[in-house]
């Protein structure tokens, strides 16, 4: 029985706004119903590093042509696809559909059906078919006033659960983590929210560090071994953080799209240089806080990792059994390029930048 999907009231020859944004070579084409919907997007986009292929395009295109590549961006793939409208009430689900997580901050549902990952909340759905690389996110009248505000925590979910399917479709495993660099070498934070991990990144860029991402980076199979390529360029800090980081002091940092207590901070804007795109990792440390006044980092064993692992690169969202295969295998490999430590962050992750950064020697030793 064919899968039903969301489909939107575009017709052939009617014009709708477009978008291109580069996502690390590969393009990807927003195509919405209404400039309201783009400029949500727009924000959640940027969150996450991702922006347009070129400055405020103005192209307009028929729902049925094919995006033109503009050559912003060296081609690393098919392009991606992502079709935005308005609904006037969501679809029943497919029959054979199985729920395999759910955001409990936002309350969306996450299922899979066949080779569809679908996001379901009140009011909205979003569907990416994995293997075309196509995604769709319909949105019902009670969104609309609330979006054109800007992005909710919902819709920045919906939205991120979309590029989880379609960087599924490339092959890529998206992953919950900060990772910096030192001398060439990756260290890789993991852990859920809350252990300390901007916190930690940050004060070790304090202290010469660079950083690929304080929160979510994507891995992907090289010949090399697995890179990690950033999916945030920006920190996310408590609101007050200049009583310890007192740079931080004296500017007006804007709030995080998800999050009204943080600040998003360019550590570029502080620490001119110090982001890189991407990285190859050494190293995986488990971070977590503790009310001790010294931090301790400890080696552990690789086999200790794993669960982590899993659990921050979304395992159980894969999309098919080769592609779960496959994400397993990318785990294994990076496991197999990695030294492994626990991190238990003590008072001085705040106060004493230099001790924390001569613990980290050991993980970025040759």
């Amino acid at each position: 029985m064919p899968v039903r999907c969301l489909s939107f009231p575009f017709r052939p020859g009617l014009d709708v706004p477009v978008r291109d944004y580069d996502v690390h070579g590969r393009r990807l084409t927003v195509r919405a119903a209404d400039e309201d919907l783009h400029r949500a997007t727009a924000s959640v986009l940027r969150h996450r590093g991702i922006l347009p292929r070129r400055p405020a395009p103005r192209d307009r295109l028929t729902a049925s042509s094919p995006a033109p590549d503009r050559g912003d961006a060296p081609a690393a793939g098919p392009a991606w696809d992502l079709q935005m409208g308005r609904l006037s009430t969501l679809p029943s689900l497919p029959p054979a559909v199985e729920q395999i997580g759910r955001l409990d901050r936002t309350a969306v549902d996450v299922y899979r059906s066949g080779d569809r990952l679908i996001v379901r909340t009140d009011g909205a759905q979003a569907e990416v078919d994995v293997a075309s690389g196509r995604g769709r996110l319909g949105l019902t009248p009670a969104w609309a006033v609330e979006e054109a505000r800007g992005p909710t925590q919902t819709f920045t979910h919906l939205v991120g659960m979309v590029l989880v399917g379609l960087t599924q479709a490339a092959g890529w495993v998206s992953l919950h983590a900060a990772v910096l660099v030192r001398n060439g070498r990756g260290v890789m934070l993991l852990a859920e929210s809350d252990a300390g991990k901007s916190t930690t990144a940050f004060q070790l860029v304090r202290q010469g560090w660079q950083f690929v991402s304080d929160d979510s980076v994507l891995l992907r199979e090289t010949d090399r071994g697995i890179e990690a390529r950033s999916m945030r360029p920006h920190f996310c800090l408590d609101a007050g953080s200049e009583r310890y980081f007192p740079e931080l002091g004296g500017r007006d940092w804007p709030e995080m799209v998800r999050d009204e207590v943080k600040w998003r901070v360019d550590a570029e804007v502080l620490y001119p240089g110090r982001f890189v795109s991407s990285c190859r990792p050494a190293a995986i440390v488990l971070p977590s806080m503790t009310g001790a006044v010294h931090s301790t980092l400890a080696p552990t064993s690789s086999r200790s990792v794993v669960p982590a692992l899993l659990q921050q690169s979304g395992f159980r969202l894969a999309v098919g059994s080769e592609r779960a295969e496959r994400h397993f295998r990318l785990i294994g490999r990076l496991l197999q390029q990695c030294t492994t430590y626990r991190f238990k962050a003590g008072q001085d992750v705040l106060e004493d930048g230099p001790r924390v950064a001569r613990l980290f020697a050991a993980p970025i030793a040759p």
